[in-house]
Protein backbone atom coordinates (compact mmCIF):
# COMPACT_ATOMS: atom_id res chain seq x y z
CA UNK A 1 0.00 0.00 0.00
CA UNK A 2 3.02 2.76 0.82
CA UNK A 3 4.31 1.40 -2.19
CA UNK A 4 1.58 2.32 -4.43
CA UNK A 5 -0.26 5.25 -2.30
CA UNK A 6 3.59 7.14 -1.90
CA UNK A 7 6.00 6.25 -4.13
CA UNK A 8 4.46 5.30 -6.85
CA UNK A 9 0.27 5.57 -8.33
CA UNK A 10 -0.88 7.63 -5.38
CA UNK A 11 -4.19 7.55 -4.63
CA UNK A 12 -6.57 8.69 -7.35
CA UNK A 13 -6.53 8.23 -11.20
CA UNK A 14 -5.40 11.54 -12.78
CA UNK A 15 -5.47 12.95 -16.48
CA UNK A 16 -2.55 13.63 -18.56
CA UNK A 17 -3.70 17.24 -17.46
CA UNK A 18 -3.40 16.51 -13.39
CA UNK A 19 -6.90 16.28 -13.32
CA UNK A 20 -8.92 13.65 -11.25
CA UNK A 21 -11.22 10.83 -13.30
CA UNK A 22 -14.26 10.70 -12.07
CA UNK A 23 -17.28 7.75 -12.38
CA UNK A 24 -19.82 9.42 -14.90
CA UNK A 25 -22.32 7.21 -12.77
CA UNK A 26 -21.51 8.82 -9.29
CA UNK A 27 -19.49 11.78 -10.00
CA UNK A 28 -16.99 10.20 -7.44
CA UNK A 29 -13.03 10.13 -8.23
CA UNK A 30 -12.00 6.86 -8.93
CA UNK A 31 -9.25 5.19 -6.87
CA UNK A 32 -6.28 3.37 -8.03
CA UNK A 33 -6.55 0.76 -6.18
CA UNK A 34 -8.24 -1.46 -3.43
CA UNK A 35 -7.62 -3.65 -1.13
CA UNK A 36 -7.73 -6.97 -3.14
CA UNK A 37 -5.13 -5.15 -4.85
CA UNK A 38 -3.47 -4.31 -1.35
CA UNK A 39 -3.54 -8.19 -1.05
CA UNK A 40 -2.76 -8.92 -4.40
CA UNK A 41 0.48 -7.11 -4.79
CA UNK A 42 1.55 -8.81 -0.99
CA UNK A 43 2.33 -11.45 -2.71
CA UNK A 44 4.79 -10.48 -5.15
CA UNK A 45 6.59 -7.56 -3.40
CA UNK A 46 7.53 -9.69 0.05
CA UNK A 47 10.64 -12.11 0.49
CA UNK A 48 13.31 -9.57 -0.27
CA UNK A 49 16.73 -9.52 0.99
CA UNK A 50 19.35 -7.58 1.16
CA UNK A 51 22.40 -8.22 -0.20
CA UNK A 52 25.44 -9.03 1.91
CA UNK A 53 27.83 -6.02 3.09
CA UNK A 54 30.48 -4.49 0.60
CA UNK A 55 33.54 -5.14 1.51
CA UNK A 56 35.20 -1.52 0.42
CA UNK A 57 33.31 0.93 2.34
CA UNK A 58 35.05 3.34 4.78
CA UNK A 59 32.93 3.08 8.27
CA UNK A 60 33.35 3.94 11.99
CA UNK A 61 33.18 1.06 14.46
CA UNK A 62 30.87 3.41 15.96
CA UNK A 63 28.25 2.05 13.60
CA UNK A 64 27.87 -1.76 13.75
CA UNK A 65 30.19 -3.38 11.41
CA UNK A 66 27.58 -6.36 10.39
CA UNK A 67 24.80 -3.98 9.68
CA UNK A 68 23.05 -5.37 6.51
CA UNK A 69 23.83 -3.50 3.06
CA UNK A 70 21.72 -0.46 2.95
CA UNK A 71 23.45 1.02 -0.31
CA UNK A 72 22.92 -2.09 -3.09
CA UNK A 73 18.88 -2.68 -4.17
CA UNK A 74 17.28 -5.96 -2.29
CA UNK A 75 17.07 -9.08 -4.36
CA UNK A 76 14.76 -11.85 -4.40
CA UNK A 77 16.46 -15.03 -3.80
CA UNK A 78 15.76 -17.97 -5.86
CA UNK A 79 14.40 -20.62 -3.00
CA UNK A 80 11.23 -21.98 -1.49
CA UNK A 81 9.14 -19.89 0.08
CA UNK A 82 7.93 -17.26 -2.88
CA UNK A 83 4.47 -17.57 -3.99
CA UNK A 84 4.56 -19.13 -7.65
CA UNK A 85 0.99 -18.22 -8.75
CA UNK A 86 -0.41 -16.08 -11.36
CA UNK A 87 -0.40 -12.11 -9.79
CA UNK A 88 -2.96 -9.99 -11.54
CA UNK A 89 -2.58 -6.47 -12.66
CA UNK A 90 -4.08 -3.17 -11.53
CA UNK A 91 -7.02 -2.46 -12.95
CA UNK A 92 -7.12 -1.37 -16.48
CA UNK A 93 -10.12 -0.37 -19.01
CA UNK A 94 -12.33 -1.58 -16.74
CA UNK A 95 -10.55 -4.92 -16.34
CA UNK A 96 -7.88 -6.52 -14.59
CA UNK A 97 -4.98 -8.36 -16.25
CA UNK A 98 -2.23 -10.98 -15.77
CA UNK A 99 1.67 -9.28 -14.85
CA UNK A 100 2.82 -11.83 -16.63
CA UNK A 101 0.41 -11.04 -20.11
CA UNK A 102 2.61 -9.95 -22.72
CA UNK A 103 5.60 -12.05 -21.69
CA UNK A 104 5.93 -15.54 -24.13
CA UNK A 105 4.80 -18.79 -22.23
CA UNK A 106 7.94 -20.74 -21.15
CA UNK A 107 6.74 -24.21 -22.89
CA UNK A 108 6.67 -21.69 -26.34
CA UNK A 109 10.59 -21.30 -26.03
CA UNK A 110 12.82 -22.81 -28.72
CA UNK A 111 14.75 -26.21 -27.58
CA UNK A 112 17.85 -25.01 -26.74
CA UNK A 113 17.20 -22.33 -25.97
CA UNK A 114 20.63 -21.69 -24.61
CA UNK A 115 22.27 -21.50 -27.86
CA UNK A 116 20.13 -19.55 -29.64
CA UNK A 117 20.27 -15.65 -30.91
CA UNK A 118 19.69 -13.87 -28.24
CA UNK A 119 20.51 -15.77 -25.11
CA UNK A 120 22.37 -14.30 -22.30
CA UNK A 121 25.27 -15.81 -20.61
CA UNK A 122 26.61 -13.64 -16.85
CA UNK A 123 30.53 -14.39 -16.43
CA UNK A 124 30.73 -15.83 -12.40
CA UNK A 125 34.61 -15.87 -12.63
CA UNK A 126 35.75 -18.88 -10.35
CA UNK A 127 32.55 -18.79 -8.70
CA UNK A 128 30.34 -22.05 -9.87
CA UNK A 129 27.02 -21.02 -7.60
CA UNK A 130 23.96 -19.90 -9.98
CA UNK A 131 22.92 -15.96 -8.40
CA UNK A 132 20.17 -15.77 -10.84
CA UNK A 133 18.99 -18.93 -11.26
CA UNK A 134 17.63 -22.22 -8.93
CA UNK A 135 20.23 -22.98 -5.94
CA UNK A 136 22.58 -26.30 -5.92
CA UNK A 137 20.00 -28.79 -3.66
CA UNK A 138 21.62 -28.94 -0.35
CA UNK A 139 22.56 -32.48 -0.65
CA UNK A 140 24.90 -31.91 -3.56
CA UNK A 141 28.54 -32.03 -2.50
CA UNK A 142 29.75 -28.36 -2.98
CA UNK A 143 33.24 -28.66 -3.76
CA UNK A 144 32.37 -31.22 -6.70
CA UNK A 145 28.39 -29.85 -7.98
CA UNK A 146 28.06 -31.31 -11.39
CA UNK A 147 28.62 -28.66 -14.35
CA UNK A 148 27.72 -28.40 -17.87
CA UNK A 149 32.06 -28.51 -19.39
CA UNK A 150 32.58 -26.89 -22.52
CA UNK A 151 35.42 -28.73 -25.00
CA UNK A 152 37.37 -25.67 -26.10
CA UNK A 153 38.10 -27.77 -29.21
CA UNK A 154 34.44 -28.12 -30.59
CA UNK A 155 31.98 -26.26 -28.74
CA UNK A 156 30.86 -23.00 -30.90
CA UNK A 157 29.35 -21.79 -27.45
CA UNK A 158 32.69 -22.14 -25.77
CA UNK A 159 34.08 -20.55 -28.57
CA UNK A 160 31.21 -17.20 -27.94
CA UNK A 161 31.99 -16.72 -23.81
CA UNK A 162 35.91 -17.24 -24.64
CA UNK A 163 35.72 -14.07 -26.94
CA UNK A 164 39.43 -14.77 -28.68
CA UNK A 165 40.72 -12.49 -30.40
CA UNK A 166 40.85 -13.99 -34.02
CA UNK A 167 44.02 -12.48 -34.81
CA UNK A 168 45.69 -14.04 -31.49
CA UNK A 169 47.84 -17.07 -32.17
CA UNK A 170 47.27 -17.62 -28.75
CA UNK A 171 43.70 -17.86 -28.61
CA UNK A 172 43.50 -15.97 -25.58
CA UNK A 173 40.18 -15.52 -23.85
CA UNK A 174 39.23 -11.87 -23.43
CA UNK A 175 36.33 -12.71 -20.94
CA UNK A 176 33.38 -9.93 -20.62
CA UNK A 177 30.31 -10.07 -17.69
CA UNK A 178 27.83 -10.55 -20.27
CA UNK A 179 27.31 -12.23 -23.71
CA UNK A 180 24.56 -11.96 -26.05
CA UNK A 181 24.80 -14.63 -28.01
CA UNK A 182 24.72 -13.04 -32.11
CA UNK A 183 23.77 -16.05 -33.77
CA UNK A 184 22.63 -19.48 -33.15
CA UNK A 185 25.23 -22.05 -32.13
CA UNK A 186 25.28 -25.74 -32.72
CA UNK A 187 25.43 -27.96 -30.31
CA UNK A 188 28.58 -30.05 -28.97
CA UNK A 189 28.27 -33.63 -28.31
CA UNK A 190 25.73 -35.46 -26.34
CA UNK A 191 26.17 -37.94 -23.12
CA UNK A 192 24.33 -40.53 -20.85
CA UNK A 193 23.17 -39.13 -17.56
CA UNK A 194 26.33 -39.89 -15.12
CA UNK A 195 26.26 -39.95 -11.55
CA UNK A 196 25.90 -36.93 -9.10
CA UNK A 197 29.53 -35.18 -9.42
CA UNK A 198 30.42 -35.81 -12.55
CA UNK A 199 31.35 -33.31 -15.02
CA UNK A 200 31.06 -34.52 -18.32
CA UNK A 201 32.54 -32.92 -21.48
CA UNK A 202 30.87 -32.41 -24.68
CA UNK A 203 27.17 -32.90 -23.63
CA UNK A 204 25.21 -29.68 -25.00
CA UNK A 205 22.95 -31.46 -27.22
CA UNK A 206 22.04 -33.98 -24.53
CA UNK A 207 20.79 -31.39 -21.64
CA UNK A 208 17.34 -29.08 -22.23
CA UNK A 209 19.00 -26.02 -20.24
CA UNK A 210 22.24 -25.78 -17.98
CA UNK A 211 22.44 -23.33 -14.84
CA UNK A 212 26.58 -22.65 -15.32
CA UNK A 213 28.68 -23.77 -17.16
CA UNK A 214 32.68 -24.52 -16.97
CA UNK A 215 35.43 -23.73 -19.34
CA UNK A 216 38.49 -25.43 -17.48
CA UNK A 217 41.73 -23.97 -16.96
CA UNK A 218 44.26 -24.05 -20.12
CA UNK A 219 46.43 -21.68 -21.69
CA UNK A 220 43.19 -19.23 -23.29
CA UNK A 221 41.80 -18.97 -20.14
CA UNK A 222 45.20 -17.92 -18.57
CA UNK A 223 43.52 -19.03 -14.99
CA UNK A 224 44.83 -22.06 -12.82
CA UNK A 225 40.94 -22.03 -11.68
CA UNK A 226 38.00 -22.73 -13.99
CA UNK A 227 36.17 -20.07 -15.64
CA UNK A 228 32.28 -20.29 -15.23
CA UNK A 229 29.62 -18.53 -16.84
CA UNK A 230 25.99 -18.87 -15.46
CA UNK A 231 22.98 -18.97 -18.29
CA UNK A 232 20.02 -16.10 -18.09
CA UNK A 233 17.40 -17.23 -19.13
CA UNK A 234 14.47 -14.42 -20.92
CA UNK A 235 11.41 -13.74 -18.91
CA UNK A 236 8.67 -16.35 -19.40
CA UNK A 237 5.52 -17.09 -18.15
CA UNK A 238 4.77 -20.78 -16.74
CA UNK A 239 1.39 -21.56 -16.58
CA UNK A 240 -0.13 -22.55 -12.75
CA UNK A 241 -1.77 -25.41 -14.19
CA UNK A 242 -1.52 -27.03 -17.87
CA UNK A 243 -4.16 -27.11 -20.36
CA UNK A 244 -5.53 -30.77 -20.76
CA UNK A 245 -3.75 -33.34 -21.80
CA UNK A 246 -0.38 -31.44 -21.00
CA UNK A 247 0.07 -32.62 -17.09
CA UNK A 248 2.58 -35.29 -15.59
CA UNK A 249 1.61 -36.03 -12.07
CA UNK A 250 4.00 -38.29 -9.62
CA UNK A 251 2.86 -39.48 -6.79
CA UNK A 252 5.07 -41.24 -3.48
CA UNK A 253 8.02 -40.05 -4.76
CA UNK A 254 11.16 -42.10 -4.14
CA UNK A 255 11.80 -45.00 -1.33
CA UNK A 256 12.27 -43.17 0.90
CA UNK A 257 9.36 -43.46 3.56
CA UNK A 258 9.88 -40.14 4.84
CA UNK A 259 9.11 -38.97 1.25
CA UNK A 260 6.78 -41.08 0.56
CA UNK A 261 3.48 -38.54 0.91
CA UNK A 262 5.45 -36.32 -1.55
CA UNK A 263 4.01 -35.66 -4.92
CA UNK A 264 4.80 -33.78 -7.65
CA UNK A 265 3.41 -32.47 -10.87
CA UNK A 266 4.58 -30.51 -14.14
CA UNK A 267 3.77 -29.45 -17.76
CA UNK A 268 5.05 -32.21 -20.00
CA UNK A 269 5.70 -29.29 -22.49
CA UNK A 270 8.51 -28.38 -20.12
CA UNK A 271 12.09 -29.86 -19.32
CA UNK A 272 10.97 -30.22 -15.78
CA UNK A 273 8.61 -33.63 -16.46
CA UNK A 274 11.56 -35.64 -18.37
CA UNK A 275 13.75 -37.51 -16.41
CA UNK A 276 17.29 -35.79 -14.93
CA UNK A 277 20.18 -36.28 -13.16
CA UNK A 278 22.24 -33.61 -12.93
CA UNK A 279 23.11 -30.13 -14.80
Amino acid sequence: REIMQLFSIGLWKLHLNGTQVVDDTTGNAIPTYDNADITNFARGWTGFEQNLPRSNLEASWDLNPWSPNTIDPMWIPTKDGRDVFPKLALKDHGGHKYIGDGFQRCDSMPTRAFLKKGAKWRYRGSNSNSELGREDPEWWPHYDAPRLVLNPATSSLYAALCNADANDSNNTCRFQSTVVLTENLPCDGDCDAGEVGSNSPSCECGIDEPRVVRLDPTNSTESKKATYYEYVRAACVQMAFPEDGNLIAVAGIGGDPNYSNEAMCADARLPVASSACCD
